[in-house]
């Protein structure tokens, strides 16, 4: 197996929940840093359009959505344990994923979130990523919420979160996948925006305090230009030939997240599951690759021949 490399950013909140998933699962790792904002000359020749962060890559396969590289690292570090077949781990994890995110970002941006993070950027690099943020805002397709309702929100769900862990997490004495979901959104709250959402749980606050001793793994550091040259001296994986329904391999698709960072990928339909899309792109200097899309909360359709 070709080794993983993260395309990611250090304060990226779905990259630290990836990042400490390779943490859990005790995976060699190598970090490739990307700008939080496009354009990404080293990123975008893999994804073909995609522009959400972290991305993994391994040899020409490249896995895109968190919740679609943490089925992959789960699969291959052997932790079957990380997806309980459960519809309750199902329905929080999706909704922590998405929901509490956003409640969780509309109520703790303010004053001492931009004084936390003001010694991660320079000025320019600050404005270029609020205006980028604006624009995808603007191109979403996402129910507002302001930042009362999503305060009153975030705390109902805390108070029964307070009690859940009990045991010591979201559903036994073992973190599964709903840990690290909802990990991402309370850990960049608390820790990265200093919002002290959760001063007033002390049992959130020691489960936090072990999902942060998890880790990051095995981490080393290569440049873009690296990664690049790994994908071009490889071969993609030979792709699942599972259930391509509505669509037949061989379909010209386009595939773009269905809420927000809507930017498309195109490619041909070269395989599927019961969980993924699986897209053959041709790129000029690095040759074949294979783009992975999760089928859940992305919008697919046939792209008209030009």
């Amino acid at each position: 197996m070709n080794d993983i490399i993260l395309h990611h950013y250090e304060l990226s909140p779905y990259s630290e929940k990836i990042r400490a998933l390779l943490g859990y699962c005790d995976l060699p790792w190598q970090s490739v840093l990307v700008s939080p904002s496009p354009p990404r000359p080293g990123l975008s020749p893999l994804t073909g359009g995609y522009r959400r962060i972290p991305v993994m890559q391994i040899g020409a396969d490249i896995y895109c959505d968190t919740r679609l590289i943490a089925k992959k690292l789960a699969e291959i570090s052997g932790h079957p344990e990380l997806y309980p077949d459960d519809d309750e781990v199902r329905e929080l994890t999706e909704w922590a994923d998405t929901r509490l995110f956003q409640i969780a970002m509309t109520c703790s941006i303010g004053r001492q979130a931009y004084t936390n993070l003001k010694g991660y950027f320079t000025v320019r690099e600050a404005l270029r990523m609020t205006w980028d943020r604006v624009l995808m805002a603007r191109g979403a397709n996402m129910p507002k919420i302001g930042p009362r309702r999503a305060a009153r929100e975030l705390h109902d769900f805390l108070r029964d979160f307070e009690k859940r862990i009990a045991a010591g997490y979201c559903f036994g004495e073992q973190p599964c996948i709903t840990d690290f979901a909802i990990y991402l959104s309370l850990y960049f709250s608390q820790v990265r925006l200093g919002a002290g959402h959760l001063d007033e749980y002390p049992a959130v606050l020691g489960w936090l305090e072990r999902m942060i001793a998890i880790g990051h793994g095995h981490r080393s550091d290569i440049t873009a230009k690296q990664a690049l040259q790994i994908a071009t001296e490889s071969q993609p994986a030979a792709p699942s030939a599972g259930d391509c329904a509505p669509f037949a391999p061989g379909d010209v698709l386009r595939i773009a997240p269905a809420d927000y960072g809507v930017d498309p990928t195109i490619g041909v339909l070269v395989g599927a599951d019961a969980d993924s899309w699986v897209l053959q792109r041709e790129d000029s200097a690095l040759g074949r690759l294979q783009v992975h899309f999760p089928k859940t909360g992305y919008s697919v359709s046939r792209q008209a021949a030009s």
